[in-house]
């Protein structure tokens, strides 16, 4: 089994097994526990069944609240006098588990792929190529058939009577809106309040602070919440000149780590794949083992925010005209046009027709699969679509059970190994309450900014990175301004002049080291061409590839390597 890990199986116990002792079993189901962090898995065992939580880290333990999840996560409980196992993911899906079937037609259940038995589960390519593609599978797809995923806001139930048959339903549906429905200002306000008492309710932790308004938001109730801020990045960059000024402004402790003084490795990533079963995000993991070694308390960080922040309609798809005409579209109040609609979900949906990283057997394995992959992905769009008639919901609801729980939120939980994570904007209450305020009121961050006028003004003294004005004046001069800085920096390219260095990722440094190389060196698939991908790396700095998405990209790369080498 692996760190920080479950194992639920039922039917008799696996020889797979037998070197770690159960910590629950009879003759239905066994529970199996490696956990070197208990602010990551809970557990409760009793003569009678046992409970799992695992999600975020809580101030209250799972001992102290019975049935109930302590936090947001996902809560596994089994009964031996019903044979029941019931397993419920809260409103987002934020802690992922995976179950099969084995070959001995028991179920095996876990929070990691790799604790599963796979023998005999043949590779899922469509999966494998929409998460190279965007980091995320589709709905309760893995890297393999016959292997599944839990889902957002789920219930899935499974009984000793009928061998453990798994049945999923929805969990609980969205509150119905009443007759007499709060207007937006007085949902606004009344989501203040839950955010407080959010913040108020989860352990002191270390914020992962930027200067973007989901960082400012967590802030509203001031400094009181937090042991420090910790931010880590380039230094020199604007995005960190203004997070500074904006603890500073709270007299809050802030912790900054340039990256070029991280150490990253290839064996860092290796680390990271045997504690968590992923390698992305790297520099969050170490920020974990920090946030563990100073201060003994969890991440906090704005993950999960960008449904309140309005980032995942129709402005998150296309290119950088297309995102920049919708943008003008929802701040113009005009709808989009179906022709530049069905462009951008096209575009949205298409797989790329080649990587660099591709031998010839993975090309044609992908180009075979591609067809596919496109098709499930726009299929569930429009399944979306069909509930709720309109496209902004729809591409928003898509990403945040796809982008933002599968790949963003592996931020956070790149530290359930180390210190733990918290999730303030993962809040089921908090969530419902967002949903009920129209897309066009939080687009642009518009509800960030009415929240933080009543609760904390200060904070919006101060500028975002991309913006030129501070953000306390109406978002569309923000935009309006944000065109102009664009404008200005095409102007310095074309005189030669060097660029401002606005966001605070700057991992150039890396391509003056081996290490995006010896990432290379260590896949094995015959579908990766190493060859050409050490050449490619080569000329990545002349032809003006950032280091960062490449090093996003070779983290994909060795995730996709680690699993599928082990069938």
């Amino acid at each position: 089994m692996k760190p920080t890990s479950f194992l639920i199986t039922t039917g008799s116990v696996q020889s797979r097994t037998t070197n770690i002792s159960p910590a629950y079993s009879d003759e239905f189901c066994s529970l199996f526990l490696r956990t070197h962090n208990t602010h990551y898995i809970q557990h409760l065992c009793d003569e009678e069944g046992f409970t799992v939580f695992i999600g975020e880290r809580t101030k209250e333990s799972l001992l102290n609240n019975g049935i109930n999840s302590p936090g947001q996560g996902t809560l596994i409980q089994y009964k031996k006098a019903s044979g029941k196992l019931v397993i419920h993911t809260d409103r987002l899906g934020t802690a992922v588990l995976y179950y099969t079937r084995n070959q001995s037609d028991s179920i095996e259940i876990s929070n990691r792929l790799d604790n599963l038995t796979l023998a005999g589960k043949s590779p899922n390519w469509p999966s494998v190529q929409q998460y190279l593609n965007t980091g995320y599978t589709i709905r309760s797809s893995t890297f393999f058939h016959g292997v599944e995923q839990t889902l957002p806001n789920e219930k899935l139930t499974a009984s000793s009577t009928d061998s453990f048959q798994i049945k999923r339903s929805q969990a609980n549906s969205n509150p119905a809106l009443s007759m007499e429905r709060p207007n937006d200002e007085q949902l606004i306000d009344k989501l203040g309040k839950r955010l407080s008492a959010v913040l108020d309710g989860l352990p002191s932790s270390v914020l992962m602070m930027s200067a973007g308004w989901d960082s400012r938001t967590l802030l509203m109730n001031g400094p009181e919440n937090y042991r420090t801020a910790y931010t880590h990045g380039d230094l020199s960059s604007r995005e960190i000149t203004i997070s500074r000024g904006l603890t500073g402004t709270l007299r809050m402790d802030h912790l900054f780590t340039d990256l070029r003084n991280l150490e990253l490795s290839n064996g860092h990533l290796e680390l990271m794949l045997d504690e968590l079963g992923f390698c992305v995000f790297p520099v969050w993991h170490i920020a974990g083992q920090r946030a563990q070694e100073i201060y003994d308390a969890p991440l906090s960080s704005g993950v999960l925010g960008e449904l309140m922040g309005g980032h995942y309609g129709l402005l998150s798809m296309g290119d950088r005209l297309q995102k920049a005409l919708a943008s003008l579209s929802v701040l113009n109040g005009k709808p989009i046009r179906d022709e530049q609609l069905k462009k951008a979900l096209d575009l949205f949906t298409t797989p790329a027709p080649d990587h660099w990283f591709l031998s010839t057997k993975g090309h044609a394995v992908l180009t075979e699969s591609a067809g596919t992959t496109k098709a499930k992905m726009r299929a569930h769009l429009d399944s979306i679509y069909s509930h709720t008639k309109d496209w902004q919901r729809a591409i928003e609801t898509f990403n945040m059970e796809h982008r933002a729980r599968q790949y963003i939120l592996k931020q956070a939980q790149a530290a359930a190994s180390t210190s733990g994570y918290v999730a303030p904007f993962a809040d089921d209450q908090l969530v419902n309450m967002v949903h009920q305020i129209d897309f066009n009121t939080r687009v642009h961050n518009k509800l960030n900014q009415k929240m933080l006028k009543s609760k904390n003004s200060h904070l919006l003294d101060y500028s975002m990175a991309a913006t030129l004005i501070p953000a306390k004046y109406p978002i569309i001069f923000q935009e309006l301004s944000r065109g102009v800085r664009i404008a200005l920096e095409q102007t310095r390219k074309i005189l030669g002049r060097n660029q401002p260095r606005l966001g605070w990722f700057n991992y150039e440094h890396l391509y003056q080291s081996r290490i995006l190389h010896d990432i290379t060196d260590s896949i094995s698939l015959d579908i990766w061409d190493k060859s050409k991908m050490h050449k490619s790396l080569a000329l990545n700095p002349e032809i003006g590839i950032d280091a960062g998405s490449t090093l996003d990209m070779l983290c994909k790369i060795k995730t996709v390597d680690y699993h599928l080498r082990t069938t």
